[in-house]
């Protein structure tokens, strides 16, 4: 009988880890357990590894990151594409787009904000600096200092615009300028276009995300070598609906990350995944030789 009971209790492992052969590759520890953390969410963080000096990071003059979208991106799913997050020169930094935008700048034109969160948008922060006399939002954007609705953000400027976007492949472009006294550094300038195919564009194509100052020590600003990109649920669409019904409804998405390049030279993905505890669903991370990409599926 004990024989037969050990029999039993080996084939009941075996089974139990077949049964786990192809599941997702990384789960969020705690969230099926119902101890869903406090919004916002970070659903995957993809943290690159750049080759170079770590003291110093690697110079540039244009930075570019291409990033594609396959699932819903919809106003109300308050989902933000974090193109890439790092540092410059030990300023912190993040651009990307997010489909509710809060509207509650500082205009160039001066016009009226409504304090709400209106559709999709483009968004483009700094950290360490608060005076609007160091950002230049574009024309139809507008400049958030510190303030009710950036209560966890500390010493930011933040540029944002609207743009219509939707699922789809999109590259990012930072690019260099000195600046004028008595600021030391150089202004980067950002923008964004839409690729339908790896040659398929033309100048009237890139839309402007505005610029931002960096101070820096030397004339070229230099990127840190572990930058990320990640994919954040940062709000909901009321406070009634709980953090269970909300984790319930979140769709399948998936990103794939091209090769970042600075001055034209390409990085392709070498980097590694981190998933957050008490996050609703799974990652799953599949290199693509290919075409020197990542693929991450996020999978409720």
């Amino acid at each position: 009988m004990r024989i037969v009971s050990a029999l039993l209790v080996r084939l009941f492992l075996a089974l139990w880890i077949l049964a786990g052969v192809g599941a997702p590759a990384l789960a969020r520890d705690g969230a099926e357990a119902g101890t869903l953390r406090p919004l916002p969410w970070h659903l995957v963080d993809y943290r690159h590894a750049l080759p170079g000096d770590s003291r110093t990071g690697l110079a540039f003059e244009t930075l570019a990151v291409t990033v594609e979208l396959q699932g819903q991106a919809r106003k109300g799913d308050f989902f933000y594409l974090a193109a890439l997050w790092g540092k410059i020169d030990g300023n912190g930094f993040y651009f990307g787009l997010q489909t509710d935008l809060h509207d509650g700048g500082q205009r160039p034109t001066g016009g009226k904000q409504s304090g709400r969160f209106q559709g999709p948008g483009l968004i483009f922060s700094r950290w360490g600096n608060s005076d609007p006399f160091n950002a230049r939002p574009p024309a139809d954007g507008w400049v958030v200092v510190p303030g009710p609705n950036t209560p966890y953000e500390g010493q930011t400027l933040s540029l944002r615009r609207p743009f219509d976007w939707q699922a789809g492949r999109y590259r990012f472009e930072l690019h260099s300028s000195p600046a004028e006294p008595p600021l030391r550094g150089v202004w980067l300038s950002l923008r964004v276009r839409p690729v339908s195919a790896p040659d398929s564009w033309t100048p009237d194509s890139w839309t402007d995300g505005g610029s931002l100052y960096f101070p820096t020590v030397v004339p070229r600003p230099h990127l840190d070598l572990h930058p990320v990109t990640f994919a954040e649920i940062y709000g909901r669409a009321s406070s009634t609906i709980s953090l269970e019904s909300l984790a319930s409804t979140l769709p399948r998405r998936a990103l794939t990350l091209f090769p970042l390049e600075l001055d034209g030279k390409a990085y392709p993905p070498d980097g590694k995944v981190s998933t957050p505890t008490g996050v609703p669903g799974y990652v799953n991370s599949t290199p693509l030789a290919a075409d020197r990409t990542v693929r991450l599926d996020l999978l409720p």
